[in-house]
């Protein structure tokens, strides 16, 4: 049985500066997933693309999917991303067409947390 947590993007509502550890991680990953990218100054490829709010349901889940692996490789290396679903949203919101990633990961072996 592995150490793995679910970490849910969406909006942040606060940010602790003294994370130390796996909260670190998680705070992290989590700022990721909820930043744009283009939106941050010198770093414009940070964060997920927001293309996809053109596409079907279903290819803007697949291609969602695809991009929190490949943006959390990149830019989290603490982590080994395991699986990656979405949040119920509940009828409201999925009628709307909202998704919000859930990403189940584990620290890397070789991290220093």
């Amino acid at each position: 049985m592995n150490n793995g947590v679910w970490v849910a993007g969406g909006p942040l509502t606060s940010i602790n500066f003294g994370a130390k550890g796996m909260e670190s991680v998680y705070q992290c990953v989590q700022t990721i997933l909820a930043t744009v990218v283009g939106t941050v100054f010198f770093y414009r490829d940070f964060g997920v693309d927001a293309d996809i709010v053109d596409l079907t349901l279903v290819a803007a889940r697949q291609r969602l999917r695809g991009e929190v692996v490949e943006k959390l490789r990149l830019y989290e290396p603490r982590i080994q991303v395991l699986e990656v679903d979405f949040v119920d949203p509940g009828r409201d919101m999925t009628e709307q067409g909202t998704l919000v990633p859930k990403v189940f990961i584990v620290p890397r072996k070789d991290a220093l947390i």
